[in-house]
């Protein structure tokens, strides 16, 4: 490995993804991938979407297996939101008092 090849990739994952040490030493392999090719685009496309993953899921897979991972960590977080939403309608009092009231059972 070339030090200049090393270190802009060095410097995204720490200044831009802001990753640690031992994320990189879990992921080693981080530094064979390309940092225009395939890194920035796939972290762009994460932090658009709010999701947060391994760097060796983010990287060690093909295009179309990242793509249908974002799409279902994006159905799975909708389907949460949906949940919830649906909960605060049916208690609307907790989204005013922070507080769901249940009826005693008899």
């Amino acid at each position: 490995y070339n030090i200049d090849v090393l270190r802009p990739k060095y410097k995204y994952l720490r200044r831009t993804m802001v990753r640690t040490l031992p994320d990189l030493i879990e992921f080693p392999r981080f530094f064979s991938y390309s940092l225009e090719g395939r890194i920035i685009p796939r972290h762009k496309v994460l932090v658009e979407n709010q999701i947060n993953v391994k760097l060796k899921c983010m990287l060690a897979c093909t295009d179309e297996e990242f793509d249908k991972m974002v799409k279902n960590m994006i159905r799975k977080r909708n389907k949460i939101q949906s949940s919830v939403m649906k909960a605060n309608t049916t208690h609307p009092q907790s989204l005013i008092t922070g507080d769901i009231t249940t009826t005693p059972q008899t």
